[in-house]
Formats: C-alpha cells, sequence, structure tokens
C-alpha cells in the first residue's frame, strides 16, 4: 500500500466526499478571487472592470472559473461536457 493510498483511507476520502470538497473549491474560490479583485480595484480607487479589461489572464481565468464549475456539477458527474449530436459539417 503506498502513502496516497494510506492517506485516503485515513481521510476517509471516497469518491463522492472528494466530488464534493472539489465542488466547494471551484465555488469558492472564483468568489474570493473576484472579492480580493474588488479590494485590489478599491483600494487604487479604480473599478473592476478596468482591472479586468487590463489584463488579459484576468478576464481568461473569470471566464474559464465558472466554466469549471458547471462543467463539474452538471449531472453530477465528471465525465466531461456533453456535445451536441448533429450533422456534421
Amino acid at each position: 500500500m503506498n502513502w496516497l493510498d494510506r492517506l485516503t483511507k485515513s481521510a476517509r476520502l471516497m469518491p463522492k466526499r472528494i466530488l464534493k470538497i472539489y465542488t466547494f473549491v471551484l465555488f469558492f474560490a472564483p468568489m474570493a478571487y473576484l472579492l480580493l479583485l474588488q479590494l485590489r480595484a478599491g483600494a487604487a480607487k479604480q473599478t473592476i472592470t478596468y482591472f479586468i479589461a487590463a489584463s488579459p489572464a484576468t478576464t481568461v481565468s473569470i471566464i474559464v472559473q465558472p466554466v469549471t464549475f458547471s462543467w463539474v456539477t452538471s449531472a453530477g458527474s465528471t465525465a466531461g461536457p456533453s456535445w451536441p449530436t448533429g450533422a456534421s459539417t
């Protein structure tokens, strides 16, 4: 038994519990990030949109975070997004 197996058994980490913790992290991390961004904007006496527009990395991270959260929580599975089936081009 390796150390990872021992860790998961001692912490009672079952797949459902891991998914629940991961979902909470994906939900609260973007909120904390936006809160800190708002605090930074307030301290600089700027608007949050100024900071978002000034940094492409910030813009991408704000777009990616909700998409990642909705992907994990959709249909209660992490199997991935379901792609529409239709006529191929």
